[in-house]
C-alpha cells in the first residue's frame, strides 16, 4: 500500500507539474492586505498566510469550518464526522490554534474535545484569513500553531469606494451524499453615514454516504436495532443561525455593533446514540478612529465582545453532560509612528471566561480563566524591504471552583518575542523570515481534567503542577513571481522544551478506559509548504501544492526514545487544471493526495494513503436583473474509501469513520 501511494504521488507530479487543489481556483476578490497578523497594513508579511475569499469559500463549501479549510497548504482537519471539525495547522491542533471571529475570541469549547463543533456561520463570510506558524505576539500563547480569523459582514465597515444603497441575496444549496439542503438570505443597506445588516440561514443533513457497509446499533428505551448500510452512523445534523448589525460614521471613523446566534443539533460519529445540542450567542461592538484627522496616520481600533456558549450531550434523548462557557474579550490597538521613522502598533488584549461541565462525562471541574496581555510590534522600512520586532507580556490566572490546586488558583506570566524580515531580492524574488520565542500558559483542562472522556475513549487526568510551555520557532520563505507564473515555499521548525500532551499510561485503566495523563516533554515540529501556479494559455491555469510536517515528542515512559506525535497529517499533494471557457463559465478538474502515514505513536496503526478526485463547474451571469452564481461540484468522483490520519476516530474507532463517499453538490446564489 505504501509503494502504491508513492507511485500515485509521483505520477501526479509528472502529469501536473504546476497544479493545485481544484477548490483553490484563483479569485480576483483576494484582498491585497492581510488583516490577521498584519495590523500595520503592510503589503508583505514575514509569516506564511492564506486568504480565502468569499467566492473561494463558496467553492470549498462544507458543513464545518475544518473541512472547508482542509487541504490548504499546511492545514488539515480534526474530522469528527460532518458535524464537528476543527482546523489543524502544521500538526498543531486544539487550543494551540486561535480561532477568531472578526478579530475577537469565539469562546467555544471545540479545543476541549474533538466532538465539539465550531460555532461559525459561513453564509455571510467575506473571507477567512489563516496565519500559519506562531502568532503569539499579537494573540497570546494559544496562537502557537497559527490563527484562523473568519471575517463577516455583520458589522458594516465604511471603506473608501464601497457601494452605497440596498443589497439583498438568496443562497440555496443541496448535496446528494447526505441528502442535505440549506437556504439563507442576507439584507444590507449602506448610506453615507449609516449602515445595517441582517441575515439568517437554515441547514439540514442526513447521515452521510460512505463507500463501505457499516454497522449502526440504534437503541431506544425499549429496544435495540442493528442496521447495516453504506452510511456513517449517527452523522446527521441540522443548524440555524441568525445575525444583525449596524454601524455609523463618527468623524472619519465608525462605531458598530452586532448580535448573532448559532444553533446546531448533530450526531456524534463515535457513538450511535449520542447527540449534541449547541447554542452560541455573541454580542459585539467595535470602532475605528483616526487620532489626528488632519494628517497623522495614527489610528485606534477597538472591540468588545460577549459570548454565551452552551451545549448539551444527549444519550437516548436524556441529558448526560452539559458544557457552558461564558466569555468577555476586549482588544484595543493603536497604530503610531515608531522610532527611526517606522510604523508600530501597540495594544492590550483581555479575556475573561468561565467554563463549566456538569453530568456523567464531566471530566472537568468548573473553572475561571482571566488573561491580560500588552504587546508592541514595530516595523522598519529599508531600501531592500523591511524588518519587524515585537514583544508581548501576559498575565494568566486559572481558578478551579471547589478544587484545591495550589490554594485554588494558578498564575502564569508568559512572554513572547518575535523578529521578522521581508527582503526584495530583485523584481521577481522575495525572501521572508520569522523567528519567535514564546510561552503558553497551560489550559484549564490540562491542569484540571480528571474523569472519563468518551469522545477520546480515554480516562483523562490533568496535572495541576504543569509549568508554562516554552518554544522557539524559525520560519523561512522564498517567493517568486514573474508574469503569470508564481511559486512560494516555506520551511519551518518549532521546538518545545516542555510540550504538553495527552500521553497514554500503558497497562493502566480506570472505569474500563485506558488512562491518559497530561504531561510535558520535549517536542519538535518540522515541515515545509510549497505552492505554484502557471497560466499556460489564455484559458488554462495549472496549479500545484505540497506540504508535510514531522512531529516527535520524548516518550512519557522514562528511558525510552522519541516517538511520533499522534494525528499528524502525512505528505499531501494537490493539483488542478482550470479551464475558463468564458467570462461566465469555468470548469475545474483536480485531486488531493494523502500519502500513507507510517509515523505514529506506539499502539496505534498505519493510516493508508488515498487520492480523491474532484470536479466543478461554475457559472456567473445576470438573469432578469439578478446576479446569479451557480456551482456544481462532484467530490470524491471515484467513491474512494479513505480515512483521515488527523482524525482521532481513525484510531479510537478503527474502520468505523471513513471520509464521505461520492457527493454531488449544487449551490445557487442570487444577488439583487
Amino acid at each position: 500500500m505504501k509503494q502504491d501511494s508513492y507511485r500515485v504521488a509521483f505520477a501526479t507530479l509528472v502529469l501536473f507539474p504546476f497544479t493545485a487543489s481544484a477548490q483553490q481556483t484563483p479569485s480576483p476578490e483576494l484582498p491585497k492586505v492581510v488583516v490577521t497578523g498584519n495590523p500595520l497594513a503592510s503589503p508583505d508579511v514575514s509569516q506564511a498566510t492564506s486568504v480565502i475569499s468569499e467566492a473561494e469559500l463558496r467553492r470549498r463549501a462544507n458543513p464545518s469550518l475544518g473541512e472547508t479549510l482542509n487541504g490548504l497548504p499546511g492545514i488539515s482537519s480534526t474530522y469528527f464526522g460532518p458535524g464537528a471539525s476543527r482546523p489543524s495547522i502544521r500538526g498543531q491542533e486544539g487550543d494551540r490554534i486561535k480561532l477568531l471571529s472578526n478579530g475577537g475570541s469565539t469562546f467555544d469549547v471545540s479545543g476541549v474535545s474533538f466532538d465539539h463543533a465550531v460555532p461559525v456561520s459561513q453564509l455571510v463570510l467575506e473571507r477567512v484569513e489563516v496565519l500559519r506558524g506562531p502568532a503569539s505576539l499579537l494573540y497570546g500563547g494559544n496562537a502557537i500553531g497559527g490563527v484562523v480569523n473568519v471575517i463577516d459582514r455583520r458589522v458594516p465597515r465604511f471603506q473608501d469606494g464601497a457601494k452605497t444603497g440596498f443589497q439583498s441575496a438568496l443562497d440555496a444549496s443541496g448535496s446528494s451524499a447526505d441528502r442535505g439542503h440549506s437556504l439563507g438570505f442576507s439584507l444590507d443597506s449602506k448610506q453615507s453615514n449609516f449602515a445595517w445588516h441582517v441575515d439568517a440561514n437554515k441547514r439540514r443533513q442526513g447521515e452521510v454516504n460512505v463507500p463501505i457497509e457499516l454497522e449502526c446499533e440504534r437503541e431506544t428505551p425499549t429496544s435495540a436495532e442493528l442496521v447495516i448500510a453504506r452510511k456513517l452512523c449517527n452523522s446527521q445534523s441540522r443548524a440555524t443561525d441568525f445575525g444583525l448589525g449596524a454601524s455609523a460614521r463618527v468623524g472619519k471613523g465608525y462605531v458598530g455593533a452586532s448580535f448573532s446566534q448559532f444553533k446546531t443539533f448533530y450526531g456524534s460519529a463515535a457513538e450511535a446514540n449520542v447527540n449534541i445540542d449547541m447554542n452560541s450567542q455573541r454580542f459585539r461592538i467595535e470602532g475605528e478612529h483616526p487620532v489626528n484627522q488632519a494628517a497623522s496616520p495614527d489610528t485606534i481600533r477597538w472591540l468588545v465582545g460577549r459570548t454565551n456558549y452552551k451545549h448539551q450531550e444527549l444519550e437516548g434523548g436524556e441529558i448526560a453532560t452539559q458544557f457552558s462557557n461564558r466569555g468577555t474579550d476586549l482588544r484595543v490597538e493603536l497604530t503610531h509612528p515608531s522610532i527611526a521613522g517606522g510604523k508600530a502598533v501597540t495594544g492590550v488584549q483581555a479575556e475573561n471566561n468561565r467554563l463549566a461541565a456538569v453530568g456523567e462525562e464531566a471530566f472537568l471541574p468548573p473553572s475561571a480563566t482571566r488573561s491580560v496581555g500588552i504587546f508592541s510590534l514595530h516595523e522598519f522600512k529599508q531600501s531592500w524591504g523591511s524588518f519587524s520586532a515585537g514583544v508581548r507580556f501576559d498575565q494568566v490566572t486559572i481558578r478551579a471552583d471547589g478544587e484545591n490546586i495550589s490554594e485554588g488558583r494558578r498564575r502564569f506570566s508568559p512572554v513572547n518575542l518575535s523578529l521578522g524580515v521581508v527582503a526584495k531580492l530583485d523584481q521577481a524574488w522575495r525572501f521572508t523570515g520569522n523567528v519567535a520565542l514564546g510561552q503558553r500558559a497551560p489550559k484549564d483542562y490540562e491542569l484540571l481534567a480528571n474523569g472519563p472522556h468518551i469522545a477520546t475513549s480515554a480516562y483523562e487526568i490533568g496535572d495541576p503542577n504543569l509549568s508554562t510551555e516554552k518554544y522557539r520557532s524559525l520560519d523561512v520563505g522564498l517567493g517568486y513571481k514573474k508574469g503569470s507564473f508564481s511559486a512560494k515555499a516555506n520551511v519551518y521548525t518549532t521546538r518545545f522544551t516542555n510540550y504538553i500532551g495527552l500521553n497514554a499510561q500503558p497497562g493502566v485503566e480506570l472505569d474500563e478506559l485506558p488512562v491518559y495523563i497530561y504531561s510535558a516533554a520535549p517536542a519538535r515540529f518540522t515541515g515545509f509548504e510549497f505552492e505554484m501556479e502557471s497560466q499556460i494559455a489564455d484559458q488554462w491555469l495549472l496549479r500545484f501544492q505540497a506540504d508535510r510536517v514531522v512531529a516527535t515528542q520524548q516518550s512519557s515512559v522514562a528511558g525510552t526514545a522519541r516517538q511520533a506525535l499522534p494525528r499528524i497529517a502525512p505528505l499531501k499533494l494537490g493539483g488542478a487544471v482550470v479551464w475558463t471557457i468564458s467570462n461566465a463559465l469555468q470548469l475545474d478538474l483536480g485531486f488531493t493526495h494523502s500519502a500513507t502515514q507510517t509515523r505514529f505513536p506506539e499502539a496505534e496503526r498505519v493510516t493508508n494513503g488515498y487520492t480523491l478526485w474532484n470536479m466543478a463547474a461554475q457559472w456567473d451571469g445576470r438573469v432578469s436583473g439578478a446576479q446569479v452564481t451557480a456551482l456544481l461540484r462532484v467530490d470524491n468522483v471515484t467513491n474512494r474509501l479513505a480515512y483521515s490520519a488527523s482524525s482521532i476516530l481513525t484510531q479510537t474507532a478503527p474502520d468505523r469513520v471513513p471520509l464521505p463517499g461520492r457527493n454531488l453538490y449544487l449551490g445557487v446564489k442570487l444577488g439583487f
